[in-house]
């Protein structure tokens, strides 16, 4: 159920002034809403976007989650959260890459492993401004080659959307025999010899690419799957997800 706008303001306005340093020093943020001053943005259109948060994530949607403002059959970040529970189990410690300047879907798994009294998560992304929350340990960097190696067998490895991080992701993880599961997103990171030798420069394949390189690498006892899911956020938007599990 939707909040009030006076609600809205009332736990919105704070968190953006607390925070309106991280916002307006991200380059790329202020060209994705091609604005000087993310924070002034964020102040001027909250209400719409919250009213209306359209098919796909934004900036907001994080913001939101946070705050508890968005109901669980609408929040993206708790539905991964229990697709994930149901699928692998949270009592295990996991790795999440890309979890955003607010990593809630990282904070969603660690308030569950809190619950049920099992597992740690491990959240690495450069733009964090979070530093914990729940348990969480909050890595402001890169997951790399360097970092990576702290993967073991039996851990989970888990991405939402995490852009030009995915190859390492999967890389990684078939090298270390751990299970993955990573949303991925619809932007096109596909290399050009690829792009070249599958289909010329006509239309995104960057996902086949991506399944390309996880099966070229899976290890012999792991099953590599894709599928669609629904949106939570709109019923006519779906989201691929790659995804491995240990043959039993």
């Amino acid at each position: 159920m939707s909040v009030s706008d006076k609600e809205l303001e009332r736990v919105v306005l704070p968190f953006i002034d607390e925070y309106q340093h991280f916002y307006d020093s991200d380059e790329e943020l202020r060209e994705e809403v091609d604005c000087s001053s993310v924070s002034n943005f964020l102040r001027y259109s909250y209400k719409d976007a919250y009213h209306f948060l359209g098919e796909n994530e934004s900036v907001y949607t994080q913001i939101f989650a946070h705050l508890g403002l968005l109901p669980e059959e609408k929040n993206p970040y708790y539905q991964m959260m229990k697709r994930i529970e149901a699928e692998y189990g949270l009592d295990r410690d996991i790795v999440e890459v890309g979890g955003g300047m607010i990593p809630v879907l990282g904070m969603e798994i660690a308030k569950r492993q809190l619950e049920i009294g099992k597992g740690s998560i491990t959240i690495y992304d450069p733009k964090a401004f979070i530093k914990t929350a729940n348990g969480a340990k909050i890595i402001n960097g890169y997951f790399t080659e360097a970092t990576s190696p702290a993967l073991k067998e039996g851990d989970l490895l888990i991405g939402r959307k995490p852009c030009d991080a995915t190859i390492g992701m999967i890389k990684a993880a078939n090298k270390r025999n751990v299970e993955f599961y990573i949303s991925l997103c619809d932007c096109d990171h596909t290399p050009t010899e690829y792009r070249l030798t599958h289909g010329g420069l006509r239309g995104c394949i960057w996902h086949d690419y991506v399944k390309d390189v996880a099966t070229s690498t899976l290890p012999k006892d792991m099953d590599l799957k894709v599928e669609e899911e629904q949106s939570v956020m709109n019923d006519m938007y779906h989201v691929t997800v790659i995804k491995t599990k240990k043959m039993r």
